[in-house]
């Protein structure tokens, strides 16, 4: 019998990309609506947050779900910190503003948060938020890694020891992390993997959408598997429970 089986796992599943577009925040809404994910991190600047962004603090007067700034910066400005900061500071008002209140968390867009220069100026921001989400303790999660999830954990490391030296809430594991760009993905059985991982407390990763264009068929094969059936009998089957991250972060 599967070990991981044994033990009870909290999980908070996070939806990326918000406001990237309007296929992907149609999908997250559902999501939202069906309760099965517990965080969403929002771009401010893509081309579809002036307009998705009203529904969904509608959507989340009525739910339990963390709410993150998903920064995003050109590379040809991040080797200034002080173009950083100033970056981050114009995201910052825009979420406040719109949402009325400030985000639970913060990271980054293609993981950009994590590089020098950059994550020093996320962390002064730090503590006005409940955690910051990072890709976790590489070197108790390299053996679970796939090639993809390897580099991406190596170069957010200096991110997860800087923030916990710091005494950051951040999280010690993220799962999601794959090639979605493999044909004929079965993306139920890269889920079973990432479940069968021996961690108790995670954040998973997703990033559904709904649009039918061939480079966006991985978003909606995601977001089939997390509104289908499968989803919660391996949720039940490997005793998975589902929390918002600032549930975890008060126990950790």
């Amino acid at each position: 019998m599967d070990s991981s089986l044994n033990l009870v796992k909290k999980i908070s599943i996070c939806a990326d990309d918000f406001g990237m577009s309007a296929e992907i925040d149609w999908a997250i809404f559902d999501l939202i609506e069906a309760n099965r994910i517990q965080a969403v991190t929002c771009l401010v600047k893509g081309e579809h947050w002036p307009y998705s962004s009203k529904k969904l603090l509608e959507l989340l007067r009525n739910s339990k779900i963390d709410l993150g700034i998903h920064f995003d910066i050109s590379p040809f400005l991040i080797f200034s910190k002080k173009k950083v900061k100033e970056e981050l500071q114009r995201q910052w008002v825009t979420f406040c503003r719109t949402m009325g209140r400030a985000p639970d968390f913060l990271d980054g867009h293609l993981y950009n948060h994590q590089l020098p220069y950059v994550r020093d100026v996320v962390l002064e921001f730090a503590d006005q938020v409940k955690y910051v989400r990072g890709t976790g303790n590489f070197w108790k999660s390299a053996l679970n890694n796939n090639a993809k999830e390897f580099f991406i954990k190596l170069c957010g490391n200096g991110f997860y020891k800087l923030s916990r030296k710091k005494m950051i809430p951040i999280n010690k594991n993220l799962l999601g992390i794959y090639n979605f760009n493999r044909p004929n993905l079965n993306y139920s059985k890269v889920f079973t993997n990432f479940l069968k991982r021996p961690f108790k407390d995670s954040i998973l990763v997703c990033h559904p959408g709904v649009s039918n264009k061939k480079s966006e068929l991985w978003r909606r094969r995601e977001f089939q598997f997390f509104m289908g059936p499968k989803f919660k009998e391996l949720i039940a089957e490997y005793n998975i429970s589902l929390v918002p991250f600032t549930e975890i972060v008060n126990y950790q």
